[in-house]
């Protein structure tokens, strides 16, 4: 089977900074710079970043550097505020994107939403594994149109979420209308067994072909 090119288009972030790979921030960069050079289509060439590490990245940036940044919003609304200031402050720095890790916003996606610009797309992501579909139904009734986060896995055996799950969290968000990014542990095309740790992987061409089966009315 040939997967159309405008599928895989802008599929991937550069998550150079988190596992597996967790490179330092120089080689991160580095590597960042070299693909914005080759500017594959598979990429949407935003760098993701924590907010608790905006300044050190900051530190790192040469004169030249024009950076997408996905920003994971890890310290909270008031950190939220001041890391937006200091990200449109910086000429070579542009806010692309912005993740909300819900369990650092005691008042919800509402308070985060309070501290972004308006035109930023952001994901929230659910605290844990509790249930979503709240969290999805709020999502779904925003003004604003607000996405969700699946994560996929992580360094150990109990993060990585089974398939029946991961198909009722992609349901859910068609039936809700609410788009989603996935993340951690989606490092092949398909399903499979990484040799080195025995973790059961997901794969990204599976979700996006399930994806595309919930949209068209898929249980």
């Amino acid at each position: 089977m040939t997967v159309p090119a405008a599928l895989l288009a802008a599929l991937v972030d550069d998550a150079g900074l988190f596992p597996p790979t967790a490179l330092p921030m120089d080689r991160a960069l580095a590597r960042h710079r070299a693909d914005l050079a080759a500017a594959h289509p598979l990429h949407t060439h935003r760098f993701l970043v924590p907010a608790s590490r905006l300044g050190e990245l900051q530190a790192r940036l040469e004169p030249g550097d024009s950076l997408a940044l996905g920003l994971i919003a890890d310290r909270g609304a008031e950190g939220l505020a001041a890391d937006c200031a200091a990200v449109a402050a910086d000429p070579r720095l542009r806010l692309a994107l912005v993740e909300v890790p819900l369990a650092a916003f005691p008042g919800g996606v509402r308070e985060a939403l309070d501290a972004l610009p308006g035109d930023v797309p952001v994901y929230a992501e659910p605290a844990g594994r509790a249930a979503y579909e709240p969290l999805l139904t709020e999502l779904g009734a925003l003004e604003r149109p607000v996405g969700a986060k699946l994560r996929c896995g992580g360094v150990r055996a109990e993060l990585f979420p089974t398939a029946p799950e991961v198909a009722a969290w992609i349901v859910a968000c068609a039936r809700a209308g609410v788009p989603f990014k996935a993340t951690a542990g989606l490092h092949e095309a398909v399903r499979h067994t990484a040799p080195a740790t025995g973790f059961r992987h997901h794969g990204y061409l599976n979700l996006l072909l399930a994806t595309a089966a919930a949209a068209g009315g898929a249980t």
